[in-house]
């Protein structure tokens, strides 16, 4: 059988910025787990920044986690594809860490 959820959440930012995050995770027994997300942003260049940022970081299990970060107008969208249920959770969930860290830098300058 397969794994369908949807999300959508809202994070606030130290209160100044609130990024609107839309996921979807799709799973099945042949390991083949795929998770996008689509941040929203206030500009295109704060996504196309936060993008760059996040692109340069390499999975640190690549054979096991593949990810791919773009800029999309005022979006950053996210795509993850993972061996199982467990790397997708850890790498959706470093990579959170990591966006999260970006945007709070880019309010700061």
């Amino acid at each position: 059988t397969a794994l369908r959820c949807k999300v959508s959440l809202d994070i606030s930012i130290e209160g100044n910025r609130t990024v609107t995050v839309h996921a979807m995770t799709e799973g099945s027994k042949s390991l083949d787990f795929k998770y996008t997300l689509s941040m929203e942003y206030p500009n295109s260049e704060y996504a196309s920044q936060v993008s760059n940022a996040l692109a340069v970081d390499e999975e640190l299990h690549a054979d096991r986690v593949h990810r791919t970060v773009r800029s999309d107008g005022t979006k950053l969208v996210a795509e993850f594809a993972a061996i199982d249920a467990r790397m997708l959770r850890v790498s959706v969930n470093s990579f959170f860490d990591m966006a999260i860290l970006a945007t709070r830098t880019l309010d700061e300058l």
